[in-house]
């Protein structure tokens, strides 16, 4: 959003309670467990308890205790340390309703948009961010009109078990569309094959993460501000019910007002 904003003119303020991540060096994302969970004292991969309080429990019946939840607290949040599916909704899921029927207690219900009019998004997103896959014609796959930028990721010797089990079963198997480049493209770095991906973050940038591709986009543009260690506390609205703007903590722990306007610059 931020990147599409400022291209068209737009004056955007992005708000990012963690930092900015560092890139360049494994160290930069140890591939440990505990190391990786704390690998900066004001930039948590995992939420802070001071400022975020979480609380989990296994079944109804047991009082909820504090936790953690690895959500990605840097600029680029979630996308920095998930494994990277980039899987493509179903034609038909965007008429739920009307394939499936109604159920109470869901909420299945027909998109005000069809898979056609939204494909062109997903290739300019798929090509802008860099998503590895292959384009195949089965009925379990969203039809493309243009391939994927970069080949699917190489498949590991699990994976090559499983694909003799399928085709023995009569089953077809596909690489699964990942943001992970394999291969040189756009100025970043192709995966090194080290295997912790999800829940880690990427030192060589394979994983198209939004801080390694919509962020510098939208920041080259000249329109965009990234102002980091900023908690939101509230989104205020106008009478009429409209986002007017945003009440937040800033690094130096001072409520700021930050109003929306929806305007363009001069």
């Amino acid at each position: 959003m931020a990147k599409q904003l400022s291209t068209a003119g737009f004056s955007v303020v992005v708000l990012e309670q963690g930092g900015w991540g560092k890139f360049g060096h494994e160290r930069d994302y140890p591939k440990d467990e505990l190391l990786n969970r704390n690998i900066y004292p004001e930039d948590r991969l995992i939420s802070n308890p001071q400022r975020q309080r979480n609380t989990f429990r296994r079944t109804d019946q047991e009082v909820a205790g504090p936790g953690t939840h690895n959500y990605g607290a840097v600029v680029g949040g979630g996308t920095v340390t998930y494994g990277g599916s980039s899987w493509r909704h179903l034609p038909w899921e965007f008429e739920e309703a009307s394939h499936v029927g109604t159920i109470a207690g869901t909420g299945l219900a027909d998109w005000p948009i069809t898979y056609d009019e939204l494909e062109p998004y997903y290739t300019q997103a798929e090509w802008e961010m860099g998503i590895s896959g292959q384009r195949v014609d089965s009925p379990f796959v969203a039809p493309m009109s243009r391939d994927y930028p970069v080949p699917p990721v190489p498949m590991k010797a699990s994976g090559a078990l499983f694909h003799v089990a399928a085709a023995k079963l009569g089953l077809s198997v596909v690489p699964g569309p990942l943001a992970i480049i394999t291969k040189p493209y756009m100025g970043r770095s192709g995966c090194v094959h080290c295997g912790l991906c999800s829940g880690y973050g990427c030192h060589v940038k394979a994983r198209s993460s939004s801080a390694v591709t919509m962020i510098p986009l939208a920041l080259d543009t000249g329109n965009c501000e990234v102002r980091v260690r900023s908690y939101v506390r509230e989104i205020s609205v106008d009478n009429t019910g409209r986002v007017n703007g945003v009440t937040y903590f800033n690094s130096d722990k001072q409520e700021v007002f930050q109003s929306a306007r929806g305007r363009r610059p001069g």
